[in-house]
């Protein structure tokens, strides 16, 4: 049972968006509250098609060398080549042993920082809610911190093929699994979803003759990003983008140090 959420009684912290390194703050400070616009989490690494690299660096922190571990023990991952697809279904069910709260399809519809506490008025299928707590960590990717961004595509061929390579600035690479790819597209930072999606569908239309047996299976709906380093601060709220790190178990390692750094 959750305690109920007041001036007197708030959060510890509020973490903004449900990602790995989201994850990771909520495993180690059981006082807060993940308020997560979309419906499933990790989706900076899920729905952006990207799994990252250097797997094989050692994660220390317990839940992500504990997915970590479980990543290499049911081969999703296997020498950074990653089956992306297993990451979310993985994550939610590690999530089951936390206590936190996490509230999903929830929009912040504003917060105010008065006298060492944030109110946050937060808007979901149960209503308008308003909530109390003494920090708020962003763990979204913030614009003021991105360095680099990329349209991923999952492709897929009917028989093995050998398309890895680079193709005028984009990229193909093979994933886990025979005929799975991933075609990666770079953009300028400011760069908006149509403009990406027409940058991807040109693309396509006059790709290169190594990739005409292959099929466009889906796009992303999460831009894959880099970002520098936190933590920020911004108006009070700590910036800790979980896109600036090489994986998913690095990100979640990354809030979970934080987190005790903060206890």
């Amino acid at each position: 049972m959750y305690n109920k959420n007041s001036k007197e009684n708030p959060y510890k912290l509020a973490v903004l968006g449900a990602t790995f390194t989201g994850c990771g703050l909520a495993n180690i400070i059981n006082n807060s509250i993940v308020l997560e616009r979309g419906a499933a989490p990790g989706y900076e690494y899920a729905h952006a098609f990207y799994g990252g690299k250097k797997w094989d660096l050692e994660i220390k922190t317990p839940l992500a060398n504990k997915f970590q571990n479980e990543c290499l023990h049911r081969n999703i991952v296997n020498r950074d080549k990653i089956h992306i697809p297993a990451l979310i279904p993985l994550l939610s069910t590690m999530l089951k042993g936390i206590s936190t709260r996490f509230k999903f399809l929830t929009e912040i519809i504003s917060w105010n920082y008065i006298n060492n506490l944030f109110e946050i008025e937060i808007s979901n299928f149960s209503g308008i809610e308003r909530l109390f707590a003494q920090k708020i960590i962003d763990t979204r990717s913030a614009e003021s911190m991105l360095i680099s961004k990329f349209y991923n595509a999952l492709l897929h061929s009917p028989v093995p093929e050998e398309p890895d390579g680079n193709y005028s600035g984009n990229t193909v690479s093979t994933g886990l699994f025979p005929a799975q790819y991933i075609l990666s597209i770079p953009l300028a930072p400011k760069t908006s979803w149509p403009q990406a999606r027409n940058a991807l569908h040109a693309f396509w239309k006059n790709r290169d003759k190594k990739l005409q047996n292959l099929f466009l299976s889906a796009s992303g709906t999460e831009f894959a990003c880099l970002c520098r380093p936190g933590p920020e601060v911004i108006n009070n709220i700590i910036l800790l983008p979980s896109t600036a790190y090489d994986n998913p178990a690095q990100s979640m390692e990354a809030g979970e140090k934080h987190a005790e750094e903060m206890i």
